[in-house]
């Protein structure tokens, strides 16, 4: 017999802070546009990751990853994922109660950092 299996929900309010190789995203991919690729491909992972279908990139994290031209994206960066409300929610739309605004964290290495998940305390 197959057990069902059950899909994790996530606390309605959490931060994430993780790192995302955009690298391995591009590989192989044309030289010109891979900077819009990279945005692309953050919020392609941020969707995946938060489950929410409303993903907004801070204008830091866009000026950093354009930095250093259309042609040649950082290779590894240090996102934080914030899975809030949506401002914009009406009770008719179920699927859009949740958005994910995702920033960056600048620092020196990468190395030996790994996934933290901050929980929003919630008073009553």
């Amino acid at each position: 017999m197959v057990k069902a299996t059950q899909k994790k929900s996530m606390p309605k309010e959490v931060t994430m802070e993780l790192n995302f190789n955009i690298k391995t995203e591009l590989t192989g991919k044309p030289r010109n546009q891979r900077s819009a690729m990279a945005v692309r491909a953050i919020k392609r992972h941020a969707r995946k990751v938060m489950g929410t279908t409303r993903v907004r990139i801070e204008p830091e994290l866009n000026k950093f990853v354009w930095s250093q031209g259309i042609h040649n994206p950082p290779k590894k960066v240090r996102l934080l994922l914030k899975r809030q409300a949506n401002p914009d929610f009406e009770d008719w739309d179920k699927t859009n109660k949740f958005m994910t605004v995702v920033g960056f964290k600048l620092v020196p290495s990468l190395k030996g950092l790994h996934t933290k998940v901050y929980q929003e305390e919630q008073t009553a």
